[in-house]
């Protein structure tokens, strides 16, 4: 009978360290939720790059555009940057919940590109084949 009080004392005692452990652990871990969406299309943005300016803490979004950081402390500014899109900077308060980031297209960031692949043989003849090109015209 001592040896069954003595084990369930020493299981509540045990269970009472471990609530109390991880209600300190919730209560010391800040985090800013949200989603990056699109601003026309309301499309989740895979991959935006969220960060907390002036800091090294950084993630990217998920396939559904959602992401977790957690800051140091609070308000905290958040980056979210996309290939494509306007840079968006948040102010995020303690209790803000969960953020809601629309990125607006920037049209004018992307220029196009002309990938010219030449290899082996080819390149001497299209080469050659412009030079003289060149002077019959001249």
């Amino acid at each position: 009978m001592i040896k069954l009080i003595t084990f369930i004392q020493c299981t509540t005692g045990v269970l009472i360290f471990f609530i109390s452990f991880s209600v300190f652990a919730q209560q010391n871990s800040l985090s800013i939720r949200g989603q990056v969406l699109d601003k026309k299309t309301n499309e989740p943005l895979i991959g935006a790059n969220v960060s907390i300016a002036n800091d090294k803490t950084g993630t990217v979004s998920d396939a559904e555009g959602k992401f977790t950081l957690s800051p140091k402390s609070f308000p905290a500014t958040i980056s979210v940057s996309y290939l494509g899109y306007q840079t968006s900077r948040i102010s995020v308060g303690e209790n803000s919940g969960a953020v809601t980031v629309f990125l607006l297209e920037d049209v004018g960031i992307l220029n196009e590109v002309v990938v010219v692949v030449f290899n082996g043989d080819y390149t001497v003849e299209v080469c050659s084949e412009e030079k003289n090109h060149h002077i019959i015209m001249a």
